[in-house]
This record gives structure tokens, C-alpha cells and sequence, in this order.
């Protein structure tokens, strides 16, 4: 379906799968958030989210991403969890490293004031993702 790339997916870990965790090659340096700037990534005032992570073409399939998001989920506390992403449907890709976190599909058609797309509710259903959960978002 023409244009459901661009839509919001939602994605949901209640708990870190420390399978998926890897580090980053000493040939990279990152300098993590300081705690004053983690409060802006905490939505409503009680809910973990990371909105966006992006790794420059050229360097897609080097395990940076993987390693990019060791590091922010390490960062995460229990009493953090459930943490949730926000991505595009057509991040295929993305949207499996995401589920070797831990991370699932929330199947409701709205969290907060945001539109949901409704995956596979029969609009779009794309080959690969069958083996990810599907879920909706805990009240």
C-alpha cells in the first residue's frame, strides 16, 4: 500500500533480551545523555520512549545500530520498563533488530494523540515479520 511507509509504528520491551546486547567497536566514540537531558525523553512525565535512531546509509550493517541500542537500553533501569520506540513501518529491518531486543508490535490504533498503523489488520503485511509478537499497549 503506497504510503504506509511513512505512518507510525509503535513498539513496546517490558523486559530486555540480554541476548541482543553487543558493543561497540572501539573505532567509535559516543557520549551518552547526561541524567538532566534523559528527562526530556520521558513523554507524559512517566513514560520511557526512545523516538528515533538512524545510522548513516554507509554504515548500515556494521553492528553500529545494534551496538547504539545496547547502549541506550543498558542506560534503561527496571523501574524504567515498559520503554517504547517509535519507527516507520517500512524499517523492515529496523523493526527486527528492535524484536531482538525485546521489543514488540503494539496493535492499538492510537498511543496518546498518534496514529498507529494497523500492521496486520490485513493493510500491510510485510514478508519477515511474521515471527515478530504482536501485542497491545498495557493501560
Amino acid at each position: 500500500m503506497a504510503g504506509i511507509e511513512d505512518k507510525n509504528l509503535f513498539m513496546m520491551c517490558e523486559a530486555l533480551n540480554p541476548a541482543a546486547l553487543t558493543q561497540l567497536s572501539p573505532a567509535y566514540y559516543v557520549r551518552t545523555c547526561r541524567t538532566d537531558e534523559l528527562d526530556v525523553w520521558k513523554a507524559y512525565g512517566h513514560v520511557s520512549t526512545i523516538h528515533w535512531l538512524k545510522v548513516s546509509k554507509r554504515c548500515e550493517g556494521l553492528g553500529i545500530g545494534r551496538a547504539l541500542i545496547s547502549i541506550v537500553m543498558n542506560s534503561f533501569e527496571d523501574n524504567d520498563y515498559p520503554i517504547f520506540f517509535h519507527t516507520r513501518p517500512g524499517s523492515l529491518c529496523a523493526i527486527k533488530l528492535y524484536s531482538d531486543f525485546g521489543f514488540v508490535l503494539l496493535t492499538d490504533a492510537t498511543l496518546g494523540y498518534r496514529q498507529n498503523v494497523a500492521l496486520f489488520a490485513g493493510a500491510y503485511a510485510p514478508r519477515g515479520l511474521s515471527q515478530i509478537t504482536l501485542c497491545p499497549c498495557p493501560k
